[in-house]
């Protein structure tokens, strides 16, 4: 998949619906992106995302993104506001796709918060880590599996 800057993505949640992301760096093996709550379909209509719904910007390795894993949905101006550096996407380990999409379940409610072995895992990805989003749940708020 070829990814430039400025796309926009949908990341796949476990309701089967997705949420917008964008593309803010591109390297030969890395994405810098910014993640939202922000539910969006193929059919959505681009428009510039505000800097308020911006949760997180993360680095994710992009050589292990499966063809079509993450579809673009079309391209516009990146967020006022937030400033990235080409180090953003260099400096630090890159996730996981896999890691990617819990974090977007997560932040829509689909996926425990606390559902790491560290439970502030997601936390520290936040722009805000202070103030969790709202709509995320904890384990506790998941039924119990019967026995």
């Amino acid at each position: 998949m070829t990814f430039q800057e400025a796309d926009h993505i949908l990341i796949p949640l476990l309701d089967g619906t997705h949420a917008q992301a964008q593309v803010v760096r591109v390297n030969q093996d890395r994405l810098l992106i910014h993640l939202t709550a922000t539910r969006a379909t193929q059919q959505t209509k681009v428009s510039p995302i505000p800097a308020k719904r911006v949760l997180a910007t993360v680095r994710v390795d992009k050589t292990s993104l499966s063809t079509d894993q993450w579809p673009v949905i079309g391209y516009e101006s990146r967020p006022h506001g937030i400033t990235t550096s080409p180090q953003d996407l260099t400096d630090g380990d890159a996730l996981d796709p896999a890691i990617v999409e819990a974090f977007a379940n997560a932040l829509n409610g689909l996926y425990p918060w606390d559902g790491f072995p560290d439970p502030d895992f997601f936390t520290q990805f936040l722009r805000r880590p202070a103030q969790l989003p709202d709509g995320v749940r904890m384990s506790t708020d998941f039924p119990t599996p019967d026995p």
